[in-house]
């Protein structure tokens, strides 16, 4: 495991632990469109993941899905 992949699952192993929750926001922009748009983005890494052999690799994937939210105008926010 490269050292990059294990500071991520760490801080994910921490975020979980301690509590953290984060989400997706977007001025102006409701729970169910935001829901709406994760999906989509969901669907897209799940299809770029194949295609590009990252089934197996989580942080890959989380990458995918940031980037994907991202394009779309959302930031992810500390909620707690």
């Amino acid at each position: 495991m490269t050292k990059v992949a294990l500071i991520a699952l760490l801080a994910g192993v921490v975020s979980i632990t301690t509590g953290c929750a984060f989400s997706w926001v977007k001025d102006g922009v409701n729970e169910e469109d935001t829901q709406r748009d994760l999906a989509r983005c969901q669907h897209k890494m799940e299809v770029d993941s194949v295609k590009g052999g990252y089934e197996q690799d989580y942080v890959r994937q989380q990458q995918l899905l940031r980037f994907c939210m991202q394009e779309e105008g959302y930031e992810r926010k500390q909620t707690k």
